[in-house]
Order: C-alpha cells, then sequence, then structure tokens
C-alpha cells in the first residue's frame, strides 16, 4: 500500500494529564504487562504520532523465528514501522517497584537484542520499557548487548526526550547513536569521556526543546477519522538562525536499487547510507572518499580565501576549529594553515558545518555541492 509521508518535524503537544496520573499510579496498583501496554505505552505511542490503530504502524505480537527460548520461536510485543519500514522494536514489562531496576534486567536486555538481530528486517532499535521508563538500545552498535543502551528516558521527567522514537526524528535518533559510537569508541579514557557528555546533552537538548532547524517540515500525513485523538501534533518552526536558510529538503527516499550521482547541499541533506564522490566549490572539482572530506575541503576553501576564522557554532557546544590544538577532539584533522578541524561528525552534520563555516566566515553557504551514491537497500532494511 501506498504510504503519507510523515511530517519531518513535530513538536509534541503536552503530555496529557491523565497519562501522567496512570504512569504515576501505575506502581502502586502494580499493573499486569497487558495493563501497562493498554493504559500507558498504547497512549505513548499514540501521543508520539502513531496511529494505533493502523497496524502497518504498529503491529502486536510480531512473531520473530528463532529468538524464543532454546531458539525456538518468539513474539515481540510491538514492531514500530514508518513508511512501510522497520523502525523499532518494543518490548514490554512490568513496573513494579523501582522502576530503574529494568535496566539491571539482563535477560530482557538480552532478549531485546537477540529480537533485533533475529527479525527478517533487522530493526536498528531495540525498546525495553515499564511504561515509566524507556531504554532504547542500538542493535547496530559493536559491543556486547549489555553496552548497547544510548538513551534512558523516565516519562515522568523527561517526557519530550521519548520524542527520540517518534517519526519525526527518526534521522536524529541516527545521528546521535552514530556519533554516540564513534566516541565510546575513542582510546583515551578522558577525551572519551567529555565527548560522550557533549554529545548526549547535546542531542538531549534538540528531543526535549527546539527542533533543530536543518530540516524543515513536510506534509502531514492525511486526517483519517480513526487518528486517535492523543496524537495531537503541531509543525514545529523553525528558530532563526544566523547566516542560515530557512529550511532544509529532508533526505530523498531510497529506491530499492540505490542511487548514484545524487547531489547534497546545504539546503538538500544527504540519505543515509550516502557514500560521497565528489565535493564541488567554486575552485573546482575534487574526488573524495568520506563525509569529512567535505567539511576539510570548505576550512580549506577558506584558508585558500585567507577567510578561516575560529567561529563558534551555535547549535552545538562541540569545538570545531582549534587554532593552536589545544582543545582536544574525538578526530582532529590538521588543516594546510597549522589548525585543527573536528571530523567526528554524520554525514549530514559534516554537510550542515560545512555551510555554517561558509556562512560564518562571510562566504555563500550554497557555493558548495556533493555527490553520492547510495547502495542498493538490503531488502526489507529499516
Amino acid at each position: 500500500m501506498d504510504h503519507a509521508p510523515w511530517p519531518c518535524y513535530v513538536r509534541l503537544m503536552p503530555l496529557p494529564e491523565r497519562l501522567v496520573a496512570q504512569i504515576e499510579r501505575a506502581a502502586a496498583r502494580q499493573h499486569s504487562e497487558m495493563d501497562t501496554q493498554r493504559v500507558i505505552i498504547e497512549p505513548l505511542l499514540a501521543w508520539l504520532g502513531f496511529d494505533i490503530y493502523d497496524l502497518d504502524q504498529v503491529a502486536e505480537q510480531v512473531a520473530v523465528v528463532g529468538a524464543g527460548r532454546a531458539s525456538g520461536d518468539g513474539a515481540i510485543d510491538y514492531l514500530l514501522s514508518i513508511n512501510g519500514q522497520p523502525h523499532a522494536l518494543i518490548e514490554a514489562k512490568v513496573l513494579r517497584g523501582d522502576p530503574r531496576s529494568l535496566l539491571d534486567d539482563r535477560p530482557a536486555i538480552q532478549q531485546i537484542n537477540t529480537y533485533c538481530s533475529a527479525h527478517p528486517q533487522r530493526p536498528r532499535w531495540g525498546v525495553l520499557t515499564n511504561g515509566r521508563l524507556w531504554a532504547i538500545y542500538d542493535a547496530d552498535a559493536r559491543c556486547d548487548v549489555f553496552s548497547r543502551r544510548i538513551l534512558t528516558i523516565d516519562i515522568t521527567t523527561e517526557p519530550d526526550l521519548l520524542r527520540a522514537l517518534s517519526p519525526g526524528w527518526r534521522s536524529h535518533l541516527v545521528r546521535f547513536a552514530d556519533e554516540l559510537n564513534d566516541a565510546r569508541a575513542v582510546a583515551n579514557e578522558g577525551i572519551r569521556n567529555r565527548a560522550i557528555r557533549e554529545i548526549e546533552r547535546d542531542y538531549k537538548e534538540q528531543f526535549s526543546s527546539t527542533p533543530n532547524p536543518a530540516v524543515a517540515p513536510t506534509s502531514l500525513p492525511p486526517a483519517t477519522s480513526s487518528a486517535p485523538l492523543t496524537a495531537s501534533v503541531e509543525l514545529a518552526s523553525s528558530p532563526a538562525g544566523q547566516n542560515r536558510p530557512a529550511s532544509r529538503t529532508p533526505s530523498p527516499p531510497v529506491p530499492q536499487g540505490g542511487v548514484q550521482g545524487a547531489v547534497a547541499t546545504y539546503r538538500q541533506k544527504p540519505g543515509l547510507g550516502a557514500k560521497p564522490t565528489k565535493l564541488l566549490l567554486p575552485t573546482g572539482a575534487k574526488d573524495i572518499r568520506s563525509w569529512t572530506a567535505v567539511l576539510v575541503g570548505a576550512a580549506e576553501y577558506l584558508i585558500g580565501r585567507n577567510a578561516l576564522r575560529a567561529v563558534k557554532i551555535p547549535w552545538t557546544s562541540r569545538t570545531l576549529l582549534s587554532p593552536d590544538g589545544s582543545v582536544s577532539m574525538i578526530k582532529p584533522n590538521p588543516l594546510s594553515n597549522g589548525w585543527k578541524i573536528e571530523t567526528n561528525w554524520s554525514a549530514e552534520h559534516c554537510v550542515r558545518l560545512a555551510g555554517d563555516l561558509l556562512a560564518a566566515c562571510g562566504d555563500n553557504p550554497d557555493c558548495f555541492s556533493v555527490n553520492y551514491d547510495v547502495a542498493p537497500a538490503r531488502e526489507g532494511g529499516a
């Protein structure tokens, strides 16, 4: 069936007071797992913007071959899908006693990661929740399953953080996990811990406050009579930013057979899985093999024009440029003028930062473009 495009950005309405009360009463009443699903989890999914009455968005008790006890068949409580593609698996648990005991439930942690690996379409996100606490695991992380947790959300104190799972924040969750995994792989413990703290702070601010202006709203799904009342959303207006265009076009969908010769610019972000091939600047074209080369190329272009400045990028607390190399960085790259530039960024952030750097140094953020290819999508991949 045809799927209407999700809005790239939605700002969630306040958590309904009745739902807050249900969560607060759940532990005292010792809800069963099914009660937790019915009165807490499903209303929260509706609040996030999922139509819980549409099985193409929220499917229950989905069979997973080879993920049960003794490698038998298992069944995941919820499969969330976006535009027909698997997004996340959710395993519900009973809320009793200390809600944070969920984080120490090693069989449950093993279970949700096994479900993600065994599911034929291998959704990246596995979620454990008792209704109040939500733990998000990255099944693609290259570490043991007990170290894959990337977000822990207490819905009673940080409800807006749960938007990380919502349809409009899909690409942000990918970028957050990618940058966090890169930081966790840094050998130097001091730099590693500092980078993790900064990345977590940056993204938690994005998840819980003003939407990132890098993504513009697109069309909303058509209204239907079956849409749950608790799923009310409003488009988030992009806050004004210095030298930044009002909006950028979201990533284009990737055809099943892949794509060649696509173009990313400051206003058109690259799609997931994109592999850059050429950077085009006013001074000429250069073959590249990584997205960090886009950021480095923009800096070198400014150096050639004697225009590079040690500017502060307002949307991140991390340091982009270090003239004397005294600032600790995760992946510093030397520039021809002796400065260093931080290159531990996702593909989209490299493109965005290249434009932001050009604009902050008085140049045109639209003066560059990047040619890229995308490999064919794996069958049923998320």
